[in-house]
């Protein structure tokens, strides 16, 4: 497993578990705990409005869940099974019934990432920054998937815009920067090597 794979599998575990106590029992914890709500990591983590306009909305407990709610639900639990193939269909359909969902193209991009089809993830991260340009996590998303791809340049910017809109609390943190750290270095030795490349009679042994 590469060292994208093992920080996704970490990113995913996490970011999943704060979805599904939002998705099944926010509106419980809601009304349950006072002040306000902990700090947490930017993550796809909502599901979709019915009626974002709409006041005086009845709570969820008393209105039927739509297919979009279904939908993002079922596609959620799935990542959580790790069933990304399902999650991955999942998060198609919920796109044909909602395609400006930042938050589900995010979730396809992990879905994605995880099944190996990284330019499908990339182009999926990119499909939620140009719906939301301040989608944290689909910056996460994209330089792993980047990076897999051999765009270390295009990652290490991907990863900096991330470093630079998280809060300073977040878990994440830690990884981002020594994943730039490492990505800088690396571009720095390619361009060392360009700059000042091996003479050819001294790599034959020529004298």
């Amino acid at each position: 497993m590469t060292r994208s794979k093992r920080h996704l599998k970490v990113y995913v575990v996490a970011t999943l578990s704060l979805i599904a106590v939002t998705v099944v029992g926010g509106w419980l914890l809601d009304r349950m705990i006072s002040g306000p709500a902990p700090p947490s990591i930017p993550a796809a983590s909502q599901a979709p409005e019915v009626e974002p306009k709409q006041t005086n909305a009845p709570t969820p407990a008393e209105q039927p869940q739509s297919p979009e709610q279904r939908l993002f639900a079922l596609g959620v639990s799935q990542m959580q099974q790790g069933n990304y193939q399902m999650a991955a269909q999942t998060w198609h359909e919920f796109l044909m019934l909602t395609p400006t969902s930042a938050d589900a193209y995010v979730n396809m991009g992990f879905s994605l990432f995880e099944l190996g089809r990284t330019q499908a993830a990339a182009r999926s991260f990119q499909n939620a920054l140009g719906l939301n340009a301040y989608q944290t996590n689909a910056y996460y998303g994209l330089a792993i998937s980047l990076e897999e791809l051999g765009d270390l340049e295009g990652a290490l910017g991907a990863m900096r815009s991330f470093v630079h809109l998280s809060n300073s609390d977040d878990p994440f943190l830690r990884k981002a920067n020594s994943a730039i750290w490492e990505w800088q270095s690396q571009i720095d030795r390619q361009r060392q090597e360009i700059h000042d490349p091996v003479d050819s009679d001294s790599a034959a042994g020529r004298p």
